[in-house]
């Protein structure tokens, strides 16, 4: 039974590799860049030397406010961006352009993944692949840039500390730290897998350099 079951797994195990590494990374940045979209994109925190803590965690829809009293946790708010208490417009619109952007990016990842597949068994222009492999990196590196950008000048809404996309300041006795979220993180890891799929095949392509299994 369990040589059985081993036999199995190496046998689906030996399907997914032979479709061949430069697609199976690409599988790889489409799911971090959908996970992406679904965390936060930006983090700012605020604490004094007695454990009180707050941090406020950016996401697509929402804004969610931890809050800790002498370092242990109290409570957690979460508040919609088109609520009537939510006053953080700039902020609102900052994050919800990134977001969008993060949407083509998974867009074009996802049909990068297709022309990947067909390219295996029908004949898909081999640039239409590297077109849309550099159009989906590009907007890797715009989904990066323009929270990177855009959400510093927009954060005076949040505190008048804040310079830059990451950074720490401190002022009457509050610590405060500000930088990327989760999903930016998440976006980097996608954007670097799309421009190493994109630039191993191109060296790769030149005479005397190893090629790797496809």
């Amino acid at each position: 039974m369990t040589t059985s079951v081993f036999s199995q797994v190496r046998s689906y195990a030996g399907r997914i590799t032979a479709l061949g590494w430069p697609l199976l990374a690409t599988v790889i940045a489409l799911i971090l860049a959908g996970v992406a979209l679904t965390q936060p994109t930006w983090a700012f925190e605020q604490g004094d030397a007695s454990g009180d803590l707050t941090r406020s965690t950016y996401a697509w829809f929402t804004v969610s406010e931890e809050e800790y009293t002498n370092g242990v946790w109290d409570q957690t708010t979460t508040r919609s961006y088109t609520g009537p208490s939510f006053t953080q417009f700039r902020m609102r619109e900052a994050v919800g352009a990134a977001y969008l952007v993060g949407v083509f990016f998974v867009v074009l990842l996802f049909i990068l993944v297709i022309l990947k597949f067909l390219a295996r068994s029908r004949k898909v222009p081999a640039n239409l692949v590297t077109v849309t492999n550099i159009v989906a990196m590009g907007l890797g590196f715009v989904t990066l840039g323009l929270p990177a950008l855009s959400i510093p000048a927009a954060a005076g809404d949040v505190g008048a500390v804040v310079s830059g996309f990451f950074g720490s300041a401190a002022a009457g006795g509050i610590a405060y730290s500000w930088g990327a979220g989760l999903g930016w993180w998440l976006s980097l890891v996608a954007t670097i897998i799309a421009l190493v799929v994109f630039v191993i095949p191109l060296v790769q392509s030149r005479p005397g350099h190893p090629v790797l299994p496809r």
